[in-house]
């Protein structure tokens, strides 16, 4: 873990489908084992739900006391109600008295305690996150909370990195599934868990309560992530894992019509995400999104508030969508036995790769270009497309301010693009500046770009990324910040 590893052609044998005891098949599979030893965790309160293969979890957004009636009797027992807890202090009142509520009505909780939402150096965290202060409270007070939800960490900076320590450390103390739910791109993946000896030792220490969840969203690393968290699963880092199934994977995908392909979020409007929204007849795609990971041993489920579509119509009744594929399907995995033990899995794998080559990005001091050494981003067959290294920390930057990024890059054998980039948060959404992309085979290029940061703006990041297929040839680049 927290090395590149490479699923060229050369490197994976297929296998056939084996069956399991009369009750149907699972998929045979390719694992990335990440190896080190782990350790037990510390002796706390026993888990205030069992989890298992027979016994899997699945979540949906609470709309009320209803939220189990409006769910077939049969699945009921499986149904934990998803509750946002990142509520400003202000109105935390009232998180608190939705919890009390569910807990009279005897409904199991998952609170989402985190989303995409970064925390900048020193700025008020108030209504991005659940504070680790609050949740102990409540999780002193409501036995009917039995899982957190760290949702779209999408690049684990040290912050987040810490709150997650904590999280899970508290988790553990009150026998609560934490479920770490991440969607990596951008060079972050699951190995990040190897470059913290912190954040290792931490899910080490806590693995009884870890369930990595995968959201499922980013079509370019399918593949790659799903064959990281089975070698999570399969080298004890967890007891288990989960899925967030989404819809998100079509449009990214660049699927249109039956048939049809536009490319990537591209066709002005025809295809890609946009055009994901009129797609809902073909929802039978998201049944398989549920199917790949039960099949190959996810025993929690995360059917959460994406749109399109939802569980929910607009009348907080089942939504078609619901009751037409997902229902039926989670019933027949569950009914029939079809999610896989950690063994029976072990037993269809037919390749195993172990990660000792080193990580994805390194401080090369043998190449440089005017300094002392280089930065160097190394893309493997299997690794998301969308590969990049990011500065640890937010860096401090004045309000309002013009700013100018340069540097050089260079590659080799790169199918797509590479360039540095300054990233920002204006309170809104993600913000970006560039230089020009490198391609191909070629010798160090200078590239420059210029930002006008909006006056909410107080941190930045900077990116060197690869951009493009780098599915089969191994590509290097480099690239050094320059002062300007």
């Amino acid at each position: 873990m927290g090395r590149q590893w490479n699923m060229g052609p050369n490197r994976i044998r297929t296998a056939s489908r084996p069956s399991r005891s009369g009750k149907g098949g699972y998929v045979a599979v390719l694992a990335v084992v990440l190896a080190f030893s782990t350790t037990a965790g510390e002796k706390a309160l026993p888990m205030r739900r069992s989890l298992s293969p027979q016994r899997p979890m699945i979540f949906v957004p609470w709309i009320g006391l209803g939220t189990l009636d409006r769910i077939s009797p049969e699945l009921r027992p499986f149904i934990v109600a998803q509750l946002g807890a990142m509520a400003p202090r202000a109105k935390w009142s009232d998180t608190r008295r939705q919890i009390q509520v569910c807990r009279a009505g005897g409904i199991p909780l998952a609170l989402h305690v985190r989303t995409f939402r970064t925390v900048d150096r020193d700025e008020d965290p108030d209504g991005k996150l659940a504070p680790i202060e609050r949740l102990e409270s409540v999780l002193e007070e409501f036995p009917n909370i039995v899982a957190v939800i760290d949702a779209e960490q999408y690049s684990f900076n040290a912050e987040q990195r810490r709150y997650f320590t904590r999280l899970l450390a508290l988790a553990d103390r009150f026998g609560v599934w934490c479920v770490l739910d991440a969607g990596w791109h951008n060079g972050a993946d699951w190995q990040e868990f190897a470059l913290d000896e912190t954040l290792k030792s931490a899910v080490q220490a806590h693995r009884r309560v870890f369930v990595p969840m995968w959201e499922m969203n980013l079509t370019e690393a399918m593949f790659s992530e799903h064959a990281q968290l089975l070698g999570l699963w399969q080298a004890d880092w967890c007891d288990h894992w989960g899925a967030n199934p989404q819809t998100w994977m079509w449009g990214e995908a660049g699927f249109g019509d039956v048939g049809q392909a536009y490319g990537w979020r591209c066709g002005k409007h025809e295809g890609g995400m946009d055009f994901a929204r009129t797609v809902r007849r073909f929802f039978p795609f998201y049944a398989h999104a549920v199917l790949l990971p039960a099949l190959t041993g996810a025993d929690v489920f995360w059917i959460g508030g994406e749109a399109p579509p939802h569980i929910w119509d607009e009348s907080h009744r089942p939504s078609r969508w619901w009751t037409h594929t997902l229902e039926p399907v989670f019933a027949a995995v569950i009914e029939d036995g079809l999610i896989p033990d950690r063994l029976e899995l072990r037993s269809a794998l037919r390749a195993w790769l172990r990660d000792d080559r080193g990580l994805p990005h390194i401080l090369d001091s043998a190449v440089a270009h005017g300094g002392r050494r280089s930065l160097r981003l190394v893309c493997g067959a299997g690794r998301s497309i969308h590969l990049a290294w990011r500065n640890d920390a937010f860096l401090p930057v004045r309000a309002g301010g013009r700013f100018r990024l340069s540097g050089w890059v260079r590659t080799r054998a790169l199918e797509g693009g590479a360039f540095i980039e300054l990233t920002w948060f204006d309170g809104a959404r993600w913000r970006h500046a560039a230089t020009r992309s490198v391609t191909g085979t070629v010798d160090w290029t200078y590239g420059a770009t210029v930002a006008d940061l909006p006056a909410g703006s107080k941190t930045c990041m900077l990116r060197l990324r690869a951009g493009g297929r780098c599915l089969v040839r191994r590509c290097v680049l480099a690239a050094r910040r320059r002062r300007s």
